[in-house]
């Protein structure tokens, strides 16, 4: 744990984006706050790109840690694993 976010916090500071595991399916966001960051990178301290609320689908595209790597409404970023019901992987 300690590693990965000395990595995030690299990544970060670099403005570079850590590659993740490819990953496709359509995912719906459910957090317990009502709606999800979107964040630059795979970070709770990452820049919040915009907030996404709950009952919304997102393109999930990677996993990396435990955040995935998603697109919607046209941003890339990433939101945390425990924010989206993972519904359908795409074929």
């Amino acid at each position: 744990a300690v590693a990965q976010n000395v990595a995030n916090s690299i990544a970060e500071a670099l403005d570079t984006k850590p590659t993740p595991i490819p990953l496709t399916a359509i995912g719906i966001i459910n957090s317990t706050k009502g709606y999800a960051e979107v964040r630059k990178s795979p970070s709770p301290t990452a820049k919040v790109l915009m907030r996404i609320q709950n009952g919304s689908p997102v393109r999930i595209i990677g996993k990396l840690g435990n955040w995935y790597a998603i697109i919607a409404a046209k941003v890339e970023g990433y939101v945390l694993e425990s924010d989206v019901t993972a519904e359908t992987p795409e074929g």
